[in-house]
């Protein structure tokens, strides 16, 4: 059963290696599972999940191949009547001198449930070797914690099975669009840590501390560093309005996830609708009173800003190619793509993240222009995965991967 669970879930594409499956072996011949499956799910997803992005995969995975062993266990109407609604004629004195029955692991207890299954013709309550309830029998319903398989009733706790089939964890997966506070920790991800020469040596080095420590014979001895800063500045350009509507709340959520980013040397955020044009702007309304000139921007931020573009890319293409094209604000001079090619020019850490992003678009009017933008710059989905992505390129350029 569980070496097929194994190739199971590598079939699946979770990715579990003989070090991980090991140490659920170990587990299980510790007797730290014994005969229950909800044990063998926390202990297994411990074991084996390496990180919170995996626990939606692996709960479907255990969910489909475990359903079948839920289902291979199921009662009859019958005796499943009976078992939730038992009849007890024995004092609790009685039931406490049963013997326990032999401890079985799960894969011997459903060996036992099936050929029980067969053999007994009635109800069996407060013993210890029939299916039945109130009783010592590893097989039933009430019985001693840990002894045995439960067949009917609810959990004390939450059942395996019924965890993963809720689906808790969908919205770690990578494949999510992703929230503020997801954002956020991405963001950290564009480091570039550097100590600086006129700070005080303040923060605690733990490799030298040690070393110092062994080298006075264990007699403990603190060595202190210069504080390490990220030396990474970003300059974030954000999509607004029209059929950027539908992300406004994410807009807002990712705002407000780089003003309270303080790691890095600088943040700059601006706005725009569809495309940049002669004016950026420093509100998200994109109204006159926030308008800054383009250029100006292009000029006050030297080249080692990271730059990254927030929008979905579709447009209709006079608004991308031509002068004018812009239908909202201002007259634009210069055409969007021209604006565009400026920043790529100066700015060798360039990527666009894309809130839409499909694997599979059809070609139309409104989407032409977005496969014109995935051939100009690197672009990512925004998605956890597609985020860590980008951040990654941003701290290469523009080198091919």
């Amino acid at each position: 059963m569980f070496t097929g669970f194994f190739y199971y879930l590598r079939a699946g594409g979770f990715s579990v290696g003989p070090v991980e499956w090991m140490t659920l072996m170990e587990a299980l011949d510790q007797d730290l599972i014994g005969s229950s499956l909800d044990r063998f799910y926390w202990i297994s997803r411990a074991a084996l999940v390496k990180s919170e992005v995996e626990y939606d995969r692996y709960d479907q995975l255990f969910f489909s191949y475990f359903r079948e062993v839920e289902e291979y266990a199921a009662l009859s109407g019958e005796m499943k009547n009976w078992l939730e609604n038992p009849r007890m004629r024995k004092t609790s004195e009685e039931v406490e001198a049963l013997p326990l029955p032999e401890k079985r692991n799960l894969k011997e207890l459903m060996d036992r449930l099936s050929w029980m299954k067969k053999l007994q013709e009635g109800e069996h309550n407060q013993g210890n070797f029939w299916i039945g309830a109130g009783g010592k029998s590893n097989l039933g319903h009430s019985a001693q914690e840990g002894t045995g398989l439960r067949l009917a009733g609810s959990s004390k706790n939450r059942r395996a099975l019924g965890t993963c089939g809720e689906r808790k964890f969908q919205d770690f997966r990578k494949n999510a669009v992703i929230t503020s506070r997801q954002f956020q920790l991405a963001l950290r991800r564009l480091r570039q840590l550097s100590e600086q020469s006129n700070q005080e040596k303040s923060e605690l080095d733990v490799e030298e501390t040690i070393r110092q420590t062994g080298d006075h014979g264990g007699l403990l001895t603190l060595a202190y560093r210069r504080p390490r800063k990220n030396q990474i500045a970003l300059l974030l350009l954000m999509d607004c309005g029209g059929s950027m509507r539908r992300h406004s709340m994410l807009c807002s959520q990712l705002f407000q996830a780089v003003d309270q980013s303080t790691h890095f040397r600088d943040v700059k955020v601006y706005y725009f609708h569809n495309c940049v044009y002669d004016e950026l702007f420093m509100d998200p309304k994109c109204e006159a009173d926030s308008a800054v000139s383009t250029q100006w921007v292009l000029n006050q931020y030297g080249a080692d800003y990271r730059v990254a573009v927030v929008g979905d890319g579709t447009m209709s293409p006079e608004e991308l190619f031509d002068v004018g094209g812009s239908y909202q604000g201002k007259f634009n001079q210069v055409a969007g793509i021209e604006w565009l090619r400026r920043f790529q020019k100066k700015y060798t850490h360039m990527v666009w993240i894309n809130p839409s992003l499909r694997e599979r678009m059809g070609r139309g009017f409104l989407v032409e222009t977005l496969y014109y933008l995935k051939e100009m710059f690197p672009t990512y989905p925004l998605t956890l995965e597609g985020l860590e992505g980008a951040m990654k390129k941003l701290l290469r350029g523009q080198s091919k991967e």
